[in-house]
């Protein structure tokens, strides 16, 4: 059987990618997830908030006991804080480590940031850019329309200054996911990841302060990615990537079927461990084999809106039909 992909411009051996987690920042456990058949990686982001926060950090601790004496001006010489260094450095580690393509992330605020680091981190050998468009609404002035006009700059910017493929990472919330990556499009992005999962704050009642757990997917979440794909296949040049909730092989097939390139999985790792990966290559490749599929160009796609004999499937018609219906789900 043939499970080989191709994404971006890049020839993975299979679909299985691994998205950026704790794990990714590993050089030993790097090792661990391409010897148990992972095809890419995406390393941990770059947060340009984190970068500012640990140079804070660390100017506050150099000047801690400045002035302690009347002589004293200060403990230690002036010093830049190299965190930004250590993660390009890590990209190089990580290339000559692996014979898979290795992918980084980066999430900034300003355009100035985001074009310094896209730079520097084509320059330090990554296969790939995967860039994550955070955005939190919280302006109530500010409209839909001058977010996005904000985020299709930036990437018309790297664009212009990068040659390594790019990948966008989106989040679920936009009002028409559709429309933003047709123009996403027009720019010449490479990829689409659908759909980032944000670590979202509750609040902890005995405490009453507010908290960030940290929570996996459970298994559900990849149905939404699965609609856009299926509605997507075949009208845009950019690679369609799934992502969340890719817990069993079943799911992974499914947004296989509508469209899907290729799939990161991150939760399903976490919760068993990399040795998972041979387990879904070998069952997908049976399910391969039951149905006849030589390859997996055979089969990617078949089940989208452009391939279905029914094109209104993956629209309102089926909700409807629902309804009218009363099946139970």
């Amino acid at each position: 059987m043939k499970l080989e992909t191709t994404l971006m411009g890049l020839s993975l051996k299979n679909p299985f990618i691994i998205g950026a987690n704790p794990w990714t920042g590993k050089i030993s456990k790097l090792k661990e997830l391409e010897a148990a058949g992972a095809s890419a990686v995406v390393l941990p982001s770059l947060f340009e908030e984190k970068i500012y926060l640990e140079n804070y950090k660390h100017q506050e601790f150099l000047h801690e006991f400045d002035d302690l004496h009347a002589e004293m001006i200060t403990q230690h010489p002036d010093t830049t804080y190299a965190g930004a260094h250590i993660y390009l450095h890590f990209i190089k580690l990580a290339k000559a480590a692996l014979d898979i393509p290795v992918f980084a992330s980066l999430n900034a605020l300003t355009p100035d940031t985001w074009i310094h680091y896209a730079k520097k981190i084509e320059e330090a050998g990554a296969d790939g850019l995967e860039l994550n468009l955070y955005h939190t609404a919280k302006e109530p002035n500010r409209s839909s329309q001058d977010i996005e006009q904000e985020q299709l700059q930036i990437v018309q910017q790297l664009r212009s200054e990068i040659q390594i493929p790019i990948s966008i990472k989106l989040s679920p919330f936009y009002t028409n996911t559709l429309h933003f990556i047709k123009r996403l499009e027009e720019i010449g992005v490479d990829g689409y990841v659908l759909y980032n999962r944000f670590f979202e704050e509750e609040i902890n009642t005995d405490r009453e302060v507010l908290t960030f757990p940290l929570r996996l997917s459970h298994g559900t979440e990849y149905t939404h990615a699965m609609k856009t794909i299926g509605l997507l296949y075949g009208t845009v040049k950019g690679d369609l990537i799934a992502t969340s909730g890719l817990h069993t092989t079943e799911s992974i097939l499914q947004v296989l079927l509508a469209g899907a390139s290729a799939v990161q999985v991150v939760s399903l790792i976490h919760k068993k461990s990399p040795k998972v990966l041979e387990t879904l290559i070998e069952e997908m490749t049976q399910w391969m084999d039951q149905k006849g599929y030589g390859s997996l160009e055979a089969f990617r796609g078949s089940l989208s809106k452009k391939n279905l004999r029914d094109p209104y499937a993956f629209e309102r018609e089926q909700y409807i039909d629902l309804l009218l219906k009363g099946k139970v789900l």
